[in-house]
């Protein structure tokens, strides 16, 4: 899956570049928001018919850190899809003070305002606007939350006039097109009323915002990116946008932070530039000063400025940069970011968070830090009890991975082991996990990992001694007494080769029976089930139009293959069903996301079905389909329910908003009692069906 997820998105991204990408159509302007007691999340991007049995959510745990405000000692931070409150008084050692329930959507925008009602927070939630109410620190509580119709990427805050502009991005149709942007002023009343004064759209994804003296800056990225003027001629009145600085080859420009302070904008990417925006159409640049790093956030520190990014190899790391000139004043307007000052400490919350002692902002000193119990949720495997997830951390690549255990269905941690290989920027050469009784198999392109699981914390075993071919996938079962693990292994002509091994003496493992070659490819999905397995060939490099399904049998030591079948389009996504296989894509044309329904014997497409956005995860329980639709970096998902009972005519139950998982792939576990997502950056996630 991780492959052709990669292939798809390299595909999109060249069809992106040869087209004209024309702006969306802004999102309505909604008279208010919608008040709620509690937060309960409800279909979106799809209606769905009534349902007397809908998921609910039993437990959820972890995610990515993203974005941060402080007030007084007291940090509120993006903690997948909720805000938690981090205790910052003693900052070798910062404590979790509360976390809100979880919210329909990732949470990456937090800005502390000030109208309304006193301790309000104005966070996103994917494609949400959500206010809290922070009187309590430990009770946020969301408030009111508003649909602005698209992943909410950027925000800014105009104290002065109480409105909130915030900056987003639109997935296209065709999703060759990739994304657009808006942008949205939303005012808040004292009666902590939301309200879209006014939206306009850009031609390119908004990556942040700056508030000016009767203007708005916007950095964008994409096909048209670069930095646009919008006129601000009252508060919460915006006019078109206009690109006044342009990305070019020679010079590009994908402004990732920005501040205005006096007549100077200041604008990080690969340096920090200062402009003159006397004449906010004509910004002229006064000064460049070159970083290290792609600067994601930046704040000034009395004479210096203290950066935050990552290097070309994907190192996270600060930089302090000596500016030009002095910057002198405060940023007009409150900006949303993942770093903060508390006192002479800098604080980063981007994936997990940091204190920094700044006292010498040349030398920032670490100091403390906190991390969620999984960060990012990359692949899982579960079983009646417990769940074992592999945790990829920060993503940088010198950071490693975690085998994590949870107790189901509470998600209590069990226990945690270091994976032997670090996984880090180079996670696309992990190739999946295998459970089998007491133990989990882990697979990297050139070995597989053994660990017991028998005990309150995973214990690796050791390399499994396999025949070295670069490994594709693995699938584990026990049949008439033996531990067996089937493998797919790619040889140097691309040819997909199958292979049966009996790990039942671990540290003696033979192959019974010969090897079966299948078609040239490059990436594999199986399930085995029994004798039975069902294996999905991604075949983009060698048959640009279809994929290939193969049923195999595995009996009396050998592997054969008794049918397979072409599959049009894109597949991302593959679960076995009793009778039956889902599959999830989008055709040839990038313009539609789909599932199919596939009879398993003989193999025979029996539906298509449309879904709203591309289908990154798929799971079947009885008659009943699971898709996790849309995420990426869009920030809004869903996860559907589809009734399956009818092969030729599914139909949807129930929708349910979740955090994106940032991920491209979420794997979906169905046991006999619960549905369980290993939702990258949106964490893990138990469900089951309520009445």
């Amino acid at each position: 899956m991780i492959q052709r997820m990669l292939v798809f998105f390299v595909l999109a991204g060249m069809l992106v570049s040869c087209a004209s990408v024309t702006p969306p159509t802004p999102p309505a302007a909604t008279p208010g928001a919608t008040r709620i007691p509690t937060i309960a999340p409800t279909a979106s991007l799809t209606p769905a018919p009534t349902s007397d049995r809908t998921l609910e959510r039993l437990a959820q745990t972890g995610g990515s850190i993203n974005g941060i405000t402080v007030m007084g000692d007291l940090a509120y931070v993006g903690l997948g899809p909720r805000v938690a409150v981090i205790d910052l008084r003693q900052p070798e050692s910062p404590r979790l003070v509360s976390q809100s329930e979880p919210l329909p959507g990732l949470v990456s925008q937090l800005i502390q305002v000030s109208g309304g009602r006193a301790a309000r927070l104005l966070v996103n939630a994917g494609k949400y606007l959500v206010l809290m109410d922070g009187s309590d620190p430990e009770a946020i509580l969301p408030i009111r939350r508003l649909d602005l119709g698209g992943a909410i990427t950027a925000m800014v805050w105009d104290e002065r006039a109480n409105i909130l502009y915030a900056g987003g991005s639109i997935y296209q149709r065709p999703f060759s097109l990739g994304y657009t942007g808006f942008v949205s002023a939303v005012g808040l009343g004292p009666d902590d009323d939301l309200k879209v004064m006014s939206t306009v759209a850009l031609p390119a994804r908004v990556l942040s915002l700056a508030l000016g003296q009767a203007s708005l800056f916007a950095g964008a990225e994409g096909e048209e990116s670069g930095l646009y003027h919008v006129r601000v001629s009252t508060p919460g009145s915006l006019s078109a946008p206009r690109r006044v600085i342009a990305s070019t080859p020679e010079d590009p420009l994908q402004p990732t932070s920005m501040q205005v302070i006096g007549d100077r904008l200041y604008l990080g990417y690969r340096s920090i530039d200062a402009y003159d925006i006397t004449n906010p159409d004509q910004p002229a640049r006064a000064w460049r000063v070159y970083a290290s790093i792609v600067v994601k956030s930046f704040q000034v520190a009395g004479e210096q400025v203290i950066a935050f990014g990552w290097t070309i190899t994907n190192e996270f790391m600060l930089n302090t940069i000596t500016p030009s000139e002095p910057i002198q004043g405060a940023p007009i307007g409150v900006i949303s970011s993942v770093t903060a000052m508390h006192g002479t400490g800098f604080l980063v919350a981007y994936n997990d968070l940091e204190i920094h002692d700044a006292v010498d902002p040349q030398t920032p000193r670490l100091v403390g830090s906190f991390k969620a119990p999984v960060t990012h949720a990359i692949d899982a495997a579960a079983g009646d009890s417990a769940v074992f997830v592999v945790d990829n951390g920060t993503g940088a690549s010198n950071s490693g991975a975690i085998l994590r255990g949870f107790r189901l269905p509470d998600l209590e941690p069990l226990g945690q082991a270091p994976i032997e290989f670090p996984v880090g920027s180079g996670w696309y050469a992990y190739d999946g996990m295998a459970l089998e009784g007491d133990r989990v198999y882990i697979a990297k392109a050139d070995g597989v990992w053994a660990y017991a699981i028998s005990g309150s914390e995973p214990t690796l075993l050791g390399k499994v001694a396999l025949e070295d071919e670069r490994f594709e996938a693995i699938a584990a079962t026990r049949l008439d007494g033996k531990r067996l693990l089937l493998t797919a292994q790619s040889t140097e002509d691309h040819f997909i080769t199958l292979k049966v091994y009996d790990l039942t003496d671990l540290q003696n493992p033979n192959r019974p029976g010969d090897p079966l070659t299948l078609d040239q490819g490059s990436g594999v999905q199986m399930v085995w089930n029994g004798a039975a397995i069902d294996l999905l060939l991604d075949r983009s490099y060698f048959s640009p139009e279809s994929d290939r399904l193969y049923a195999i049998t595995y009996e009396n030591r050998a592997l054969e293959r008794k049918q397979s079948l072409e599959i049009p389009g894109y597949i991302e996504g593959m679960a076995a069903g009793e009778g039956f296989l889902l599959l999830t894509g989008i055709d040839e044309s990038l313009s539609e996301a789909f599932v199919l329904v596939v009879e398993s014997g003989p193999l025979k497409i029996a539906s298509r079905t449309t879904l709203p956005e591309v289908g990154l995860g798929v799971a079947a329980v009885g008659d009943q389909a699971r898709v996790v639709a849309g995420g990426g970096e869009a920030g809004a998902a869903q996860l559907l329910t589809l009734d399956v009972h009818d092969l030729a005519d599914p139909r949807q139950v129930d929708a349910l908003d979740i955090a994106s998982s940032q991920n491209n792939a979420v794997p979906i576990l169905a046991t006999p009692s619960y549905v369980i997502l290993a939702n990258g950056s949106g964490g893990v996630e138990v469900l089951a069906f309520g009445r």
